[in-house]
């Protein structure tokens, strides 16, 4: 079909011929990603249709193709990913064949990026266990993940709460069902959050976090836009393999650390506003901590026409207001 569709094309646009090849490279990328990207999804739906629920689910790195050795799993998921990655680099090279505004731009990612909210965190399930010490902070437990772990928590008494709670059990089976949290508050609110609205089921808190997450990451693109107004940044950020694989597929929280630093950035760079720039960071740094990195660099660049002692001034003044914010989530 394509290349009978391209031969017709060519007879009718054979003034512009560069233009022509461009439009179709771009659009042959744009099929590659998408075969690719359902690639990923078919394992996930055969998995869901053979065990109905993701409860136990053994994310061990088997592309989630039970009966095939490992050695051929490794082969077709690379197989896969190199499509993938071919397809992303086609599309971002010949995007201003295709892509004509940010909303184009937009649509695409949230079309492609929903796909990957069906693909099950085969290389990870932190999200098995970011969804477990949500729940148990939930007002129908009660606890403070700082202080107890999941497995502490159930272990005193609480065996019983598994039975009806898939949620609780998922999280106390996890290898890190005995740590207590290591993120800021921020993270742990947030997972509170998705925790209390799954009602403990575990199907249904995965989704809602992986279309949680697949918010946040179209807003990062956007975000992206905005600050750079250029659509080259957001389809490389929007469309990257890993990004997706990370973010959405695994729903690791480093796009959430992602989204408010670029909101702090766009209020530095696009508001020229300080105070709401470190706020944000705050956000940022109380989900990973090591977004604190970014603070010295954030005051020093929006006071650099200042006097070396008034910037002083100002790097403890808004230091001071970066750490009120955070301990006021703590």
């Amino acid at each position: 079909f394509l290349i009978f569709n391209f031969l017709g094309d060519f007879m009718e646009n054979n003034k512009d011929v560069k233009s022509f090849i461009k439009n179709h490279i771009c659009f042959a990328g744009i099929i590659l990603y998408v075969f690719a990207s359902i690639c990923f999804v078919i394992p996930s739906i055969i998995y869901m249709v053979q065990n109905h629920t993701v409860f136990r689910f053994n994310e061990s790195y088997k592309f989630l193709l039970q009966d095939v050795n490992r050695f051929t799993q490794a082969i077709l998921y690379l197989l896969v990913l190199t499509l993938l990655t071919i397809g992303y680099v086609l599309i971002v090279k010949y995007r201003k064949q295709i892509f004509k505004n940010i909303k184009s731009v937009l649509i695409f990612v949230a079309i492609v990026s929903l796909l990957f909210v069906f693909v099950l965190p085969f290389t990870s399930g932190d999200i098995f266990y970011y969804l477990g010490i949500g729940r148990i902070n939930t007002s129908n437990y009660g606890q403070n993940p700082y202080y107890t772990t999941i497995k502490d928590f159930v272990d005193d008494g609480n065996e019983a709460l598994l039975e009806n709670d898939s949620v609780l059990k998922q999280g106390y089976e996890h290898y890190w069902g005995d740590t207590t949290v290591v993120y800021g508050p921020v993270w742990t609110l947030i997972c509170r959050f998705v925790a209390f609205l799954s009602f403990g089921n575990v199907d249904f808190g995965l989704l809602l976090f992986k279309l949680f997450a697949l918010l946040v990451h179209v807003l990062n693109c956007y975000l992206i836009y905005k600050i750079t107004n250029r659509k080259m940044f957001a389809l490389l950020y929007g469309l990257n393999p890993l990004l997706l694989l990370e973010g959405i597929v695994c729903v690791h929280n480093d796009i959430f650390v992602i989204l408010f630093t670029l909101i702090s950035l766009y209020f530095l760079l696009k508001k020229k506003s300080i105070a709401l720039s470190v706020i944000f960071l705050a956000i940022a740094t109380g989900i990973k901590y090591y977004s604190i990195l970014l603070l010295p660099f954030i005051i020093i660049y929006h006071f650099r026409k200042e006097k070396p002692s008034k910037r002083l001034l100002k790097c403890i003044a808004y230091g001071a207001l970066f750490a009120l914010v955070l301990l006021l989530f703590y």
